[in-house]
């Protein structure tokens, strides 16, 4: 299949909010996460202004990138300032360290490498701009597997952090 992969730009912006909450809805429920609509539609806010900042910075204060199959978005993928649980449980500081966030691929796209092409371009960016490593994590049971294919095992997993067998996983990624 034929990929394109680009920046946001602001013509994105109303779709990228429903491709936002259509990935979080879906990582939700295929986590068998329930009662927590309060939490996707703060989730779905905060990943949605991550993309409005970062068209309105040109990139400077989040950076994304996009994954199309013609004109339909598929996917994306992002970095920016670590989150709390990060800082907090890596013991580092937001300033001059970055996450690897917001990644979604489309639930009739996953399975055929949407993300990995996206994973790769955003470390080829980080690598040229001179980043010598960066932060994940994960809390999705599902999404888990993704990422240590990716990446091995986690830096630090958080055992039992969202109930019984529902670990979070925070990966330190040396560029």
């Amino acid at each position: 299949m034929q990929w394109i992969i680009r920046r946001p730009t602001a013509l994105d912006l109303p779709g990228l909010h429903q491709f936002m909450a259509l990935g979080l809805r879906h990582a939700f429920a295929t986590n068998q996460i329930t009662g927590a609509e309060v939490e996707i539609e703060k989730a779905i806010g905060a990943k949605y202004k991550d993309m409005v900042s970062d068209v309105r910075s040109s990139g400077k204060e989040e950076y994304h990138l996009l994954a199309f199959r013609a004109e339909l978005l598929v996917g994306c993928i992002g970095y920016g300032s670590p989150n709390s649980l990060i800082t907090k449980h890596m013991k580092i500081s937001a300033a001059g360290n970055l996450e690897l966030k917001s990644a979604y691929v489309h639930p009739e796209f996953q399975g055929l490498g949407v993300g990995k092409l996206l994973v790769t371009a955003i470390l080829d960016k980080l690598r040229a701009t001179g980043v010598s490593h960066v932060y994940l994590d994960c809390g999705y049971r599902r999404s888990q597997p993704f990422w240590q294919k990716q990446f091995g095992e986690a830096t630090k997993t958080l055992y039992n952090f969202w109930g019984a067998e529902e670990h979070h996983m925070i990966w330190q990624i040396r560029l």
